[in-house]
């Protein structure tokens, strides 16, 4: 009696794992893609646009003098997944600029993000932080304006601002532009890229350096050229000045 108990016992059990291994089985392979994950996605890759597309209206600004309402004239194409999703309403005026981004789901707003022209964010949900990869390229872009004018600026023309410190690194061979991640997730990142060389020596520099390192004469006396009349004045002291 008690080995059938124990028989029984056994084969409720393995019953029950096969059960539950085949309700596992069925499970679709990519939950890790969760509806929450993908609107976080979203939300990521709708600020970064908004970042770059604020960007390339100050590009359009300084040769337009002005924003502008029509978004195919910027230069920059929005990601079709942003899109496909959200609606983009622009109001400019001047030197003025709003743009706002919403999602809507049967006429029901979810997210609502705004951005000026000052790259200030307002939204309606907590910030995503931002991807690590987009920040070192822009990093990059600010380390080319920094290399292009010589003038170091701490200052982004970005959303995000005091993940990178700029430095100019200047050594006796040639100066370089660097960035040091100081916040996550950045942080302990090192980037850098070279300025031209301090001294772009021209053939003609270089002539104009040889010649200035040949010995003088000098005449000592009223004022007058040693050369005078193709010969030396007998009373004449000649120094030589040495190579500097």
């Amino acid at each position: 009696m008690l080995r059938r108990y124990i028989f029984l016992s056994i084969f409720t059990l393995l019953l029950t794992v096969v059960v539950r291994w085949t309700d596992t089985r069925d499970l679709p392979q990519n939950q890790d893609r969760t509806p929450a994950a993908e609107n976080l996605s979203l939300k990521i890759e709708l600020i970064e646009a908004l970042d770059q597309l604020v960007s390339a209206q100050h590009e359009f600004k300084k040769s337009h003098g002005h924003f502008t309402k029509l978004l195919n004239r910027v230069g920059y194409v929005i990601p079709a997944t942003v899109a496909d999703s959200i609606a983009l309403n622009v109001q400019e005026s001047g030197s003025r600029l709003l743009i706002t981004a919403t999602s809507e789901e049967k006429g029901e707003v979810h997210d609502q993000l705004t951005i000026d022209q000052d790259f200030k964010l307002h939204a309606n949900f907590p910030l995503p932080a931002p991807r690590s990869e987009y920040l070192r390229n822009q990093a990059f872009r600010h380390m080319e304006k920094i290399k292009k004018s010589s003038r170091l600026e701490q200052r982004l023309q970005s959303v995000f601002q005091g993940y990178f410190r700029f430095e100019i690194l200047d050594d006796s061979q040639q100066a370089k532009v660097l960035a040091k991640g100081i916040r996550p997730p950045v942080s302990g990142m090192l980037l850098e890229i070279p300025m031209e060389l301090k001294e772009n020596k021209t053939a003609g520099n270089l002539l104009s350096e040889v010649i200035h390192k040949f010995p003088r004469i000098r005449g000592y006396q009223t004022g007058e050229s040693p050369f005078k009349n193709a010969r030396l004045p007998s009373n004449t002291d000649l120094v030589i000045e040495p190579i500097e």
